[in-house]
């Protein structure tokens, strides 16, 4: 079945021209999303990502933990945490606010996913790992050497502080090794038409005229109809989205890494178990990025016991009257120097906590806040998901925030409360009138499209770009044939609107067409003719252009295996975005 997909690759690529209503230019200008390249993280990454986490272990089916399910493989949640703070140390992102701009969730989300596919495909093809691959690789690993030899007291002191267990850890590692064993395909070079192609598809320059629609220039002499039986009519149509939002009612512990006294001691063993991090000399020069990573290891360590604590003494069922109201990030209230020695002290003597040794705040917080951790409002969403399976108080994943550590624990969920007409009256005419002039404003921007189609000579009142490519446009190549042109303007765009916007025109397969750039702004777009790049041109290919593509050829062997996979074994997501 796989081999099948893999060589149906060709017969798909070498039969395009027979493709019907097709030119050879409308092929290139639709297959160009072939061209955008996918980054593949090496697997084995996430070993070393671990190595500064806490904590770890299996879950069982079905439990809390569980966020998917893969064929008969469950996904854990702390799976998906190693790739999703790998993903924000790789990009150098530092809170889950900007992570969530950035996607990194559901990139991380996709990717234990994918690993789970691997897996089963692997069972599928008889891929399989052996217990000397594992110990070669774990002798491998630079943190458990000294003296670039393999040091079996600096693995068992890893273990130990990260809480894990030998079996655990080489089983992860196996399937690490399984992952990269089935990812990396053999590279597959390109035949000569295969690489001319890619090359002209990916050099195409496109003659194009363009004009800036304004929505306030085009209602400015429309009237609308806001009158109360339209609102009511309106409010009727959509009044499930008119309501107060759930509230999530937590217990949680707070813990700001800066106040967390250093200890000579231990930190130069953080320093020894980490040293590949920093200079030479950090340790001695109290290098602030070596006593910051400290303070936050520390600080992660003693909210395990933080929420152990939580779970011995939470309070179920809170004064709401005694509950804080989270309204930002800055809304948590943080243990003090007292409470956070007494945490300390109990992990140094392995003692369990008695009950008031330290404060367990509880709170309230919408559902729909946007300033508070994203994280861990996907994390009580799914908390309150699971509790509803298991009838529980939830405990959930540490939340590492900008120099806090919340440790959250979900008690339950009060849900949405539907507003009254009267209640949202203006709020219902405000969104009326602003639908009303989106569609107007759209209706309008397609009758002018309209009236370029069929009258070509209204193109003169059209701005006139030139010739342009994608490295023009945000999807710009360093290993482009024509270089970018860098003097592309357009008086009422921002240079990375019109980049953007170019970029768009190139994925688009229509000669005109529309590009809503915002609310209040539309691009109307004609492309007057297209040039192909000269034979001459694609013999100045880069050997990295020639790299790349070859790798493009490879990617979409692997996105078959993916493919096959994806349509045989069934993805169940048990996240729950309300």
């Amino acid at each position: 079945m796989i081999i099948s997909i893999i060589f149906s690759y060709n017969s798909w690529f070498y039969n395009f021209s027979y493709i019907r209503g097709y030119s050879m230019l409308e092929w290139m200008q639709k297959h160009r999303k072939y061209l955008i390249a996918t980054v593949w993280i090496s697997a084995l990454a996430l070993i070393f990502a671990m190595l500064v986490e806490w904590g770890g272990g299996g879950f069982s089916a079905g439990s809390s933990d569980t966020i998917a399910k893969v064929g008969n493989l469950n996904v854990d949640r702390s799976e998906y945490l190693r790739a999703y703070n790998y993903l924000k140390n790789l990009y150098q992102i530092s809170d889950d606010s900007e992570a969530q701009i950035f996607g990194i969730d559901d990139e991380a989300f996709r990717q234990t996913v994918r690993t789970k596919l691997l897996e089963l495909v692997a069972d599928d093809i008889g891929v399989t790992v052996t217990q000397d691959e594992i110990a070669d690789s774990l002798m491998s690993i630079p943190a458990f050497q000294v003296n670039n030899r393999f040091d079996k007291n600096q693995y068992f002191d890893f273990l130990s502080r990260s809480g894990q267990k030998a079996e655990f850890f080489e089983k992860l590692l196996g399937k690490e090794i399984l992952n990269e064993k089935i990812q990396n395909l053999p590279l597959f070079s390109p035949s000569t038409l295969e690489l001319n192609t890619f090359l002209s598809a990916n050099n195409i320059s496109d003659d194009i005229y363009i004009k800036i629609l304004k929505r306030s220039e085009l209602l400015k002499n429309e009237n609308f109809d806001i009158s109360d039986s339209s609102i009511e009519d309106f409010w009727n149509q959509n009044r499930g989205n008119y309501y107060k939002p759930s509230i999530y009612k937590i217990a949680y512990v707070a813990i700001k890494p800066s106040m967390i006294d250093i200890d000579t001691k231990n930190l130069r063993q953080f320093f020894e178990d980490n040293k590949t991090k920093y200079a030479d000399n950090a340790f001695d020069e109290n290098d602030e990025s070596l006593l910051n990573d400290y303070k936050i290891e520390q600080a992660k360590i003693y909210a395990q016991f933080a929420s152990t604590f939580i779970d011995n003494y939470l309070d179920s069922n809170p004064n709401s009257q005694d509950m804080d109201k989270i309204v930002d990030n800055n809304s948590f209230s943080v243990l003090n120097l007292e409470s956070i020695n007494k945490l300390r002290e109990s992990f140094i003597s392995g003692a369990q906590m008695e009950k008031g040794m330290i404060p367990i705040r509880y709170a309230e917080l919408a559902e729909d806040n946007k300033n508070v951790y994203i994280q861990l409002l996907n994390n009580l969403a799914m908390s309150n998901t699971n509790k509803h399976k298991t009838s529980k108080t939830s405990n959930m994943d540490i939340i590492e925030g900008d120099n806090i550590i919340i440790v959250p624990h979900f008690i339950t969920k009060v849900g949405r409360i539907p507003l009254e007409f009267s209640e949202v009256k203006d709020r219902v005419k405000n969104d009326l009138l602003e639908h009303q002039m989106q569609t107007k404003f759209n209706d309008i921007a397609q009758l002018k499209l309209n009236e370029i189609i069929q009258n070509n000579s209204n193109i003169s009142s059209m701005q006139h770009l030139g010739f342009v490519s994608l490295a023009d446009s945000t999807q710009q190549n360093q290993n482009s044939i024509i270089p970018a042109r860098n003097n592309i303007k357009v008086h009422s765009l921002k240079d990375f609107e019109l980049k953007n916007a170019i970029a768009q025109i190139f994925r688009n397969n229509n000669k005109q067409g529309l590009i809503f750039l915002n609310d209040e702004k539309t691009l109307l777009y004609v492309i007057n003719q297209q040039n192909m790049p000269k034979l001459d041109e694609l013999f100045n290919a880069s050997n990295n252009a020639i790299d790349e593509i070859t790798q493009y050829k490879t990617r979409d062997m692997r996105n078959a295996l993916f493919e096959y996979a994806t349509s045989k074994y069934r993805i169940i997501d048990y996240r729950r975005k309300d």
